[in-house]
């Protein structure tokens, strides 16, 4: 009987050694995907912000021809008002596309900020069994999800800047396109050149 308790010690030390390496693989295993899934948003994030930058300049550059070509048109009365309907119809599009790229962008960004907390979460909530790898860098996980989320925010304010300009520039051109419609009797003019673009 002694000698069956004298075995028995070794084995449940055994069982409990096991059973703390399956945990520490278990949460390895789980830090490694989240991880990799990281990797790969953030890969997609810088390509999708590539995209929206230049989105972004195509953008600006259409308001500001479509400033432009308002304050010809109104100068000359309105005299030919299909470069002003042109301009007003590239400007839309380019806002369209800056807006549904800016909207995915943010998508990523999201998603990676997700993974980010999922990582400093796992880590804290299971530091008894985080392979030491992982715990050597947790530090450094904190501060990357605060710049992240650093980061997201500073595009979102730029964004909303220049998507703020666009409805203010589309704002203004529908109200003194408005006037030259009702004012100088240019409604018809207007009209068909809305049909010819």
């Amino acid at each position: 009987r002694s000698t069956s308790r004298a075995a028995l010690g070794p084995m449940l030390l055994i069982v409990a050694l096991l059973g703390c390496q399956s945990k520490t693989k278990a949460t390895g295993d789980l830090l490694a995907s989240l991880g990799t899934e990281l990797s790969r948003t953030e890969v997609e994030v810088q390509k999708c912000q590539r995209v929206l930058d230049e989105r972004s300049g195509i953008l600006a550059g259409k308001l500001s021809l479509l400033h432009d070509t308002h304050q010809r048109a109104m100068f000359r009365n309105y005299a030919n008002v299909v470069p002003l309907v042109r301009a007003e119809d590239h400007a839309r599009k380019s806002f369209d596309a800056f807006f549904n790229q800016r909207s995915r962008c943010q998508a990523l960004e999201t998603h990676g900020i997700a993974l980010r907390e999922r990582l400093v979460a796992t880590i804290t909530a299971n530091e008894g069994s985080v392979p030491q790898a992982w715990l050597a860098r947790s530090a450094w996980f904190e501060k990357d999800l605060l710049s992240a989320k650093s980061r997201a925010s500073d595009v979102t304010a730029e964004a909303t800047k220049l998507l703020g300009q666009a409805d203010s520039e589309f704002a203004q051109v529908n109200l003194l396109r408005s006037r030259g419609c009702v004012t100088l009797g240019k409604c018809e003019a207007i009209r068909q050149a809305e049909a010819l673009v």
